[in-house]
């Protein structure tokens, strides 16, 4: 399965929070897919445009940092 993050320019997605939400759905990050290629399905990429299906930056974060602070 591979996941697509959306948050606006500036919201924080970088390499750390790619790997870090990464890391809490089992997947690897991939920084800048391959234009017009299929996403490998272990993979999540962010985008700045909403996308159908997409995750909500900001509210992926917040469940991880409640996962983590249990």
């Amino acid at each position: 399965m591979s996941i697509i993050v959306y948050g606006p320019q500036g919201s924080g997605k970088n390499r750390e929070a790619g790997e870090k939400i990464a890391k809490h759905f089992g997947l690897r990050f991939i920084e800048l897919p391959e234009p017009g290629k299929p996403l490998p399905d272990d993979a999540i990429v962010f985008t700045d445009s909403p996308k159908e299906g997409a995750l909500d930056f900001f509210k992926v974060m917040a469940e991880i940092d409640a996962h983590l602070s249990k």
